[in-house]
């Protein structure tokens, strides 16, 4: 039987996105100074960033609202980008963004391998709705004027 490498890359990026809120809130936890207050937020950010890359698995419709997270390139640059800004002088903290940047690059690395376009978990893609105007345009119609009010 042979591997779908798109559910590797789609479970992966589940696993990333769950470390990533398990970060935020370790990072959060660990961090409750005044003068700590820079990696709270980015805690905060990594808790609600990692939702909603794992939300993007289970209900594509989300990936209209960051739309870098519709291709395993943009996720490989997702992770690589909070893979840098974990960085911390701590050991643990420098093993683990390595891990990110290194996974971030391995998304890259996947997009020019895997055929096709990206699914999700849910075996479906997001296809935004087609406007009336993008409908016009596609049925052969010539553009609107450019002087002519914009439909809405």
């Amino acid at each position: 039987m042979p591997m779908n490498k798109a559910l590797v890359l789609n479970i992966a990026g589940l696993l990333l996105s769950s470390t990533m809120m398990l970060a935020g809130v370790v990072m959060c936890a660990t961090n409750l100074d005044v003068e700590d207050a820079r990696d709270f937020m980015i805690g905060i950010y990594l808790l609600a960033f990692g939702i909603f890359g794992a939300a993007t698995e289970f209900w594509p419709w989300l990936t209209k609202h960051l739309l870098v997270l519709d291709t395993w390139f943009g996720k490989g640059l997702f992770f690589i980008f909070w893979g840098f800004l974990m960085l911390d002088g701590s050991p643990g903290w420098m093993i683990f963004s390595l891990a990110f940047v290194c996974s971030g690059c391995g998304f890259v690395g996947c997009s020019f391998c895997v055929d096709g376009e990206m699914n999700h978990l849910c075996n479906k893609r997001y296809k935004a709705p087609v406007t009336s105007r993008e409908a016009t345009m596609t049925a052969g119609a010539p553009p609107p004027h450019p002087g002519a009010p914009a439909a809405f």
